[in-house]
């Protein structure tokens, strides 16, 4: 075996660097290659002294988009890692990609225990203050509906068109998606302006609360004072017939 290591490392590093190829390249009986170690746990095992973390252990070059293919020859399933205007990892059209900006697309679900979103104030600028009455009034105009994926027709969900609620607020890039940072926002923005109504209703309320109770108590006194006076006329009704009887 050491043999045919040899006669590869001399094919690849040339009768002057030979001794330094054979002590980094091994190939086993079964086939697994190791480059820096003779002892390949893989088909190929690349081994590496760098505690600075700075070497590239496996570099693919090309004058133009870059593809190293992973077939599983059971399935016939190949998924295909990519570098030509976008970072791809696909397979027969699924899968996800990422230009140099890092925006992503991913074609399916992403299911993950915990999303954060960047919403640091110094990341943002050109604030803007907002009508709560307004945001409902256009929120009330978009409809929601239930509908279901194409690509997924046995999950259904529920929310709004793309196309409604960016006519609806102007917001984000696209008529096609909605951002989780605006639907966020304005949910919150709604029943912000949803709660300074409650409130104002609430303290409506309480005032004609204790409005009834003051008319209440004045009811309460006029009935009383006409009760005393019927008992005062009641009382007064045997006087006041000896007094007209003793009239000449």
């Amino acid at each position: 075996m050491k043999r045919k290591a040899l006669v590869l490392a001399a094919l690849l590093a040339g009768a002057s660097g030979l001794a330094t190829a054979v002590e980094s390249f091994y190939v086993t009986a079964t086939g697994d290659v190791g480059v820096g170690t003779d002892q390949p746990a893989a088909a190929l095992h690349v081994v590496r002294d760098d505690a600075s973390g700075s070497t590239t252990e496996l570099l693919l070059e090309n004058s133009g988009g870059v593809k190293l293919g992973l077939l599983n020859q059971a399935s016939g399933l190949e998924w295909v890692i990519s570098n030509d205007t976008r970072f791809r990892i696909m397979q027969e059209g699924v899968g996800m990609d990422m230009d140099a900006n890092g925006n992503m697309n991913v074609t399916g679900t992403v299911t993950a225990n915990n999303v954060l979103l960047t919403s640091d104030r110094n990341a943002k600028t050109a604030f803007r203050e907002i009508d709560g009455d307004e945001i409902l009034a256009r929120l009330r105009q978009i409809p929601v509906t239930s509908w279901v994926y194409k690509s997924s027709p046995e999950e259904r969900h529920i929310g709004p068109m793309a196309q409604d609620f960016h006519a609806a607020f102007g917001l984000g890039g696209s008529d096609r998606q909605i951002s989780m940072v605006d639907a966020a926002g304005v949910a919150l923005a709604a029943v912000k302006a949803l709660t300074e109504r409650l409130e104002e209703k609430e303290a409506r309320i309480a005032e004609l609360e204790a409005k009834l109770a003051r008319q209440e108590e004045l009811v309460a006194r006029i009935r009383t004072l006409e009760a005393v006076t019927a008992k005062l006329i009641q009382q007064q009704q045997p006087v006041l017939r000896s007094a007209s009887l003793k009239q000449p």
